[in-house]
């Protein structure tokens, strides 16, 4: 189509009307994130249940790093207090005895059944009554008595 010269070929731009747009857009845009944002983490990292802490745990205020920093002996001296505490039990553990109920029973009939022998070689009347001055000791070492049992 041949050249001409006439009309349409400028537009005219109002360049404050494009920018108030473009603000106009940018606050919406805004607002969209701050809805997605609150949608989204809504109340996480504020306690719903709880209760407030029962000392000020950083009374100065303190930038978190430079609390931890401050505090590190404390942590190091709660952490060789656990340690030493472990340790302990361990070794207490090591040298208790490991002796079940059962076990604990068995051996109390033994020393029962022994000590009803050895009571049987002092009484030789089986009176139920042991006189220590004229009791036989000899009788003990021989692991005699009377019956089994």
């Amino acid at each position: 189509l041949g050249g001409g010269g006439g009309g349409g070929g400028s537009l005219v731009v109002n360049h404050a009307a494009v920018v108030q747009r473009l603000v106009a857009s940018q606050a919406r845009s805004q607002q969209h994130i701050v809805r997605l944002t609150e949608e989204m983490y809504g109340k996480l990292g504020v306690p719903t249940v709880g209760r407030a802490p029962a000392f000020p745990r950083n009374p100065a205020a303190l930038p978190i790093h430079d609390l931890l920093y401050a505090n590190r002996h404390e942590f190091d001296d709660k952490k060789e207090l656990i340690q030493l505490r472990h340790r302990e039990r361990l070794v207490e553990e090591a040298a208790a005895s490991h002796v079940t109920g059962r076990s604990q029973g068995l051996v109390g009939a033994l020393k029962r059944r022994k000590f009803r022998k050895m009571f049987r070689a002092l009484d030789p009347e089986e009176t139920g009554m042991v006189n220590l001055r004229e009791v036989d000791l000899s009788r003990l070492a021989a692991g005699g008595g009377s019956g089994g049992g």
